[in-house]
């Protein structure tokens, strides 16, 4: 069986590709996406995400990060890590407005390197007060 490495000393499968990451004593269920077809499609399209759900992006390398909300029907909350670490957040990002082109599309950029992306529900980081420093673990 195939091992996605996250960058984050644990491993997970890449034949079932969920798992569970714990910010602050707070789980998500995660749906992993680690291909560019996959990291390019996102949550494109979806019109909900589950209350405790989240999509998980991981990069092969640590680099600066680009997420836009192309084809997006809600808001979330971005979090960009590198490794154990939220290194960005940005909170309530809205789906694109009526009308807005691709080059309108705002493009929100990590403040660091990162090699993993958490997308959750709008408003989960300010209710449980992530912030940037905070340990997150994947299993």
């Amino acid at each position: 069986m195939a091992m996605l490495s996250v960058g984050m000393s644990e491993t997970l499968s890449a034949a079932d590709k969920t798992a569970t990451l714990t910010i602050r004593g707070v789980a998500y269920h995660l749906t992993i996406v680690d291909t560019d077809a996959s990291r390019a499609l996102g949550l494109s399209g979806r019109k909900s995400l589950a209350k405790d759900d989240g999509m998980f992006f991981v990069f092969p390398r640590k680099e600066i990060q680009n997420f836009w909300m192309k084809d997006m029907y809600f808001p979330i909350d971005i979090i960009f890590m590198d490794d154990h670490k939220i290194v960005s957040i940005f909170n309530s990002v809205p789906p694109p407005r009526a009308g807005e082109t691709l080059s309108e599309l705002p493009i929100y950029t990590s403040t660091a390197p990162a090699n993993a992306v958490l997308e959750v529900n709008a408003g989960e980081a300010k209710k449980h007060r992530f912030s940037v420093g905070d340990e997150v673990s994947v299993r």
